[in-house]
């Protein structure tokens, strides 16, 4: 009778620590893509922001697809109807807004790190060299 107490007890130890230990394994592996996504979709966002109102666009292609590829591939299913309305009104007016798609973008992020979502417009602010001013000082502009 020990014996079996003692086969059941060695029992229920091993399948505990296997059940614990694959809850952990599963609990760090979606900790850890969580992690990843939010690291690539903030580097996303910073992209993009440097990208937005640049006034030659083709300077700065390669950081906007890169932003694109990693949304595409990371951001939700809005994020991805966005892109895709920025690209046809690029190929139809040759130009757009990214802002709304840099805002969703910004919540998206706010809320998977429990910060509270902003609700304002995002603000730019550009600072280009005026021909008017000494060459040490500059004009500012709100947006373009």
């Amino acid at each position: 009778m020990d014996l079996t107490k003692l086969i059941v007890t060695v029992i229920v130890a091993v399948v505990g620590w296997f059940i614990c230990h694959r809850l952990s394994a599963w609990r760090d592996r979606v900790s850890k893509q969580r992690d990843q996504k939010i690291e690539y979709l903030i580097e996303a966002f910073r992209l993009l922001s440097e990208v937005t109102n640049h006034p030659r666009l083709h300077e700065v292609n390669l950081q906007l697809r890169a932003a694109f590829a990693i949304i595409q591939l990371f951001g939700t299913e809005d994020q991805n109807t966005l892109i895709a309305t920025f690209v046809d009104e690029m190929r139809k007016h040759s130009k757009s807004n990214i802002d709304r798609l840099l805002q969703n973008l910004r919540n998206a992020l706010r809320q998977e790190l429990d910060l509270v979502e902003i609700k304002d417009d995002i603000r730019w602010l550009w600072v280009e060299p005026s021909s008017d001013v000494p060459h040490d000082e500059v004009q500012l502009t709100d947006e373009r």
